[in-house]
């Protein structure tokens, strides 16, 4: 998936078709940079960027163009690669017609379409988000993470997750009522790995039949209709994979069975992975003799290494592995973009959570093979 919204990415710039016309950008900005450039630039559905630039005269600079389509484009005070100011520098849907951008202290604000009105309120709302992030920042920066206790660590990503959650939704709403336009969609492609199947169908709710038509939309609606079959509330799908003893064995081997199985996508490779495999030992040390299993899947290349960093963490429940890494038909089947992964299977082999991770995974563990003890 990522590979092919990469490519989607760079064809996003010109998404809408209309006549041919010409437009005109009018700017103001401070007199301090009298004889300095501000830039234009475009990306190419060949991905190619097409540069244009204007020199500031009397705090004054213009750009005109035509257009074939409405596209998206980028000011910028300086090079696009090495700007002056990244204060002095945003993102502009061109059409026919005349647009103002007005840069003044440190804001920037843009007339002649609502949608460029939109976009810039949107930015103005994530400031205040940013300066949250830069105070947390500020606070962890000078505090020894070995000082902190567990509850601190997990006070401290909760705080920094609600802050990037709230980044995110801004971000979701522009698009959910933008999707038909060039700005964002593109907006959309910029951050569609990033999303659950849930806040995809949010995203393009409002989604006209233009864009459902393109190969774009086309191709869109088919991943979320994939990322549908592996969500919570539907069947496990098997796999069968060589274990370390190269040896064929199926996830339908466990799952479906009367346990709650516990679906572990890893590499030996992965640091992050490694990071949690304590807690998968743990929760392994407390349940294996209830109602409960874990199954590796390993993204791993080369089966010495996958291994060895079994026998080196204590993984002492089943695994499989293909030895395809990014390639292997565990990622094809479950679409998923990123490890370590997991998917917890009840004993009836339906998905009820995903990517539950440390003392969450504890915890919810604990809640539902307890409550089906005491049953």
């Amino acid at each position: 998936m990522n590979k092919l919204f990469l490519v989607l990415i760079a064809t996003a710039a010109c998404l809408s078709c209309t006549s041919k016309g010409n437009f005109t950008i009018n700017g103001t900005i401070s007199k301090d940079f009298d004889g300095k450039k501000i830039y234009l630039t475009n990306r190419q559905e060949n991905g190619v960027e097409s540069i244009d630039s204007a020199e500031i005269k009397g705090g004054r600079f213009t750009f005109s163009r035509t257009i074939e389509k409405p596209a998206v484009y980028v000011i910028s005070l300086g090079n696009q690669n090495n700007s002056d100011d990244q204060t002095y520098r945003t993102v502009l849907l061109c059409e026919q017609g005349k647009i103002s951008v007005e840069m003044k202290g440190g804001k920037i604000k843009v007339g002649g379409h609502p949608v460029n009105a939109a976009y810039q309120k949107k930015i103005e709302e994530e400031k205040v988000f940013h300066k949250q992030l830069q105070a947390l920042n500020a606070k962890y920066s000078s505090v020894n993470p070995a000082t902190l206790s567990e509850e601190e660590i997990e006070k401290a990503n909760d705080e920094f997750a609600a802050i990037e959650d709230g980044i995110k939704k801004l971000n979701l709403y522009f698009v959910r009522d933008n999707i038909n336009n060039p700005l964002g969609e593109a907006l959309f492609l910029s951050m569609v790995n990033h999303l659950s199947v849930e806040e995809m169908e949010m995203a393009i709710e409002n989604a006209g039949n233009e864009f459902k038509s393109k190969e774009i939309g086309k191709t869109i609606i088919n991943v979320i209709s994939e990322m549908k079959k592996v969500s919570v509330g539907q069947k496990f799908s098997d796999l069968t994979m060589p274990d370390p003893s190269g040896k064929k064995i199926s996830l339908s081997d466990y799952a479906g069975k009367g346990k709650y199985v516990l679906i572990d996508f890893w590499a030996s490779w992965c640091g992050p992975c490694i990071k949690e495999m304590p807690a998968l030992v743990e929760a392994y040390r407390l349940y294996k003799n209830e109602n409960f299993e874990i199954v590796g899947v390993s993204l791993d290349m080369k089966a010495d290494l996958w291994k060895a960093a079994i026998t080196k963490n204590n993984m002492t429940w089943p695994q499989m592995s293909d030895l395809r890494q990014w390639q292997s038909e565990a990622r094809e089947i479950y679409n998923f973009s990123s490890i370590p992964h997991t998917i917890l299977l009840d004993p009836n082999g339906i998905i009820v959570a995903k990517d539950l991770r440390g003392k969450k995974l504890l915890e919810t563990l604990h809640k539902l093979i307890v409550i089906t003890k005491v049953d």
